[in-house]
């Protein structure tokens, strides 16, 4: 009850919840109340979400995570506190070194089954690893820079952990196409036409190409059941990148 009563601009907030996240490391029921409360209170202040990161909030979810594995409840809730997180200047960082990556992606191999789960896991790998624009602050700002860094480690990260491959099953498992699947492509589009990941040594695109990535974009333009416009205009530009990847990789065995 007290954690649910933490408004989002309560004073002292932070100070209440990560003290009982650390008291009842077990409890999975409070944990993932204690994600939805850092949640609420950081969803509409980009402020608010650094100074989460900063007192140890992606800590604090990131080890719920690791306790209970095997409660979906808990993990999509902490999926989705961990996406908001992401939006906030400095927490790509927080997300990186404290493993973020690699507890969403095994929440999504452990719990392929629940449509949920693909798309608050995809919706916090996308955020992890793309930069939305910030106010006062251009692209070539170091600012700026120092995120697309942290964004750039976790696309490292993601492909170490399989995470193009474990998607791809997901989608695959869930013929009724909902917005999980229109978060699914826009994190596999990002991999795709990231310049970082295109002059890396991490083939997400060979990966998608060869785990049946064309035939679940057109499976998804063809059906009568998306109900979403951009899911179909992301299968399309996924479809797209992969049709020219598939042509170049012929030629250059030539």
């Amino acid at each position: 009850n007290q954690l649910r009563n933490i408004g989002d601009n309560q004073a002292g907030a932070l100070n209440e919840i990560i003290p009982m996240m650390d008291k009842y490391g077990k409890d999975s029921q409070l944990q993932a109340a204690a994600c939805g409360a850092i949640w609420g209170m950081a969803a509409e202040i980009d402020g608010k979400k650094s100074e989460a990161a900063a007192a140890g909030c992606v800590h604090n979810i990131v080890s719920a995570m690791k306790n209970a594995p095997n409660d979906p409840i808990l993990l999509k809730w902490a999926c989705g506190a961990l996406s908001s997180l992401s939006h906030g200047l400095g927490v790509r960082e927080h997300i990186s070194n404290e493993g973020a990556v690699r507890m969403v992606v095994l929440s999504l191999k452990h719990h392929w089954q629940l449509q949920e789960m693909l798309e608050w896991c995809c919706r916090a790998l996308f955020n992890f690893i793309y930069v939305y624009p910030v106010e006062h602050h251009d692209e070539n700002s170091d600012v700026i820079k120092k995120e697309m860094e942290w964004a750039n480690s976790n696309i490292i990260e993601a492909e170490k952990v399989n995470a193009v491959s474990i998607v791809l099953y997901a989608m695959q498992q869930h013929r009724i196409f909902y917005t999980s699947h229109e978060w699914a492509f826009k994190f596999l589009c990002h991999v795709c036409d990231n310049d970082f990941v295109r002059d890396s040594q991490n083939p997400s695109i060979l990966r998608i190409y060869e785990e049946e990535g064309i035939e679940i974009c057109t499976t998804i333009v063809k059906s009568s059941n998306v109900s979403s416009i951009t899911t179909v205009e992301l299968a399309i530009g996924l479809l797209s990148s992969l049709l020219q990847f598939a042509e170049e990789d012929k030629y250059a065995f030539i």
